[in-house]
């Protein structure tokens, strides 16, 4: 995440390059300056993710002859690195900590809803593995992506809280209970979730010729 905000040149935007200060001419009550502030973060998300599935792929490559694989074997690996992807992505919720939010309280903060951000990430790999893992049916990638997302949500749920209370519950009924008790499962179908990604968007448009991103060829980078 923070190697996003220094390859994506978020520091052309933020105070001194520190990306938790704003600058000196914006005022951090105006809502646009939050909703950009979110949308940095978004995208730091998204290259940090990017960064992490390019690694680890390159890295698993080197060690096995995958071009030697029967197709059999093929499905298997695809299967199995799938698996350490999105399970080692979904990890990130123990640091985030998706809960229950209120919508009208996103314009004042300066981080997307964590709920948000896990569903972004979701979507994001899950994206890239319809992309690059043709040996995988649409049913593999659903099931890989529900049961890390809902064991990693699982392991975040507080004893004896609100939302442990909806997941015990489900639970017992046998559906996916932690996504569910944190509002994951809600805010998918929520038509303001578009609405907003689509905000991010233009507001990280908006800013965008005063980022600086980093290239091979970027001095210092």
């Amino acid at each position: 995440h923070e190697a996003g905000h220094h390859l994506s040149g978020h520091d052309g935007y933020y105070l001194s390059g520190a990306h938790a200060e704003a600058d000196d001419n914006l005022d951090p009550q105006q809502s646009e300056t939050k909703i950009t502030e979110q949308a940095l973060e978004h995208q730091a998300d998204q290259v940090g993710l990017t960064i992490c599935r390019i690694v680890v792929t390159k890295l698993l490559a080197k060690l096995w002859d995958v071009q030697s694989f029967s197709e059999a074997e093929k499905v298997e690996y695809q299967r199995a690195l799938a698996i350490l992807l999105t399970g080692g992505a979904m990890m990130s919720v123990v640091k985030i900590k998706p809960t229950t939010f209120d919508w009208s309280d996103v314009p004042g903060r300066t981080h997307p809803p964590a709920v948000v951000r896990i569903i972004s990430v979701a979507m994001q790999l899950s994206a890239a593995l319809r992309k690059n893992f043709g040996h995988l049916d649409k049913v593999s990638r659903k099931w890989i992506r529900l049961k890390c997302l809902e064991v990693a949500v699982g392991a975040t749920i507080k004893p004896r809280s609100e939302e442990d209370k909806i997941f015990q519950e489900r639970a017992n009924r046998g559906e996916p209970a932690a996504i569910r008790a944190v509002g994951i499962r809600k805010a998918i179908h929520d038509p303001r979730l578009r609405k907003y990604y689509r905000q991010l968007a233009e507001s990280l448009e908006a800013v965008r010729p005063q980022l600086r991103p980093r290239t091979a060829n970027t001095p210092n980078s």
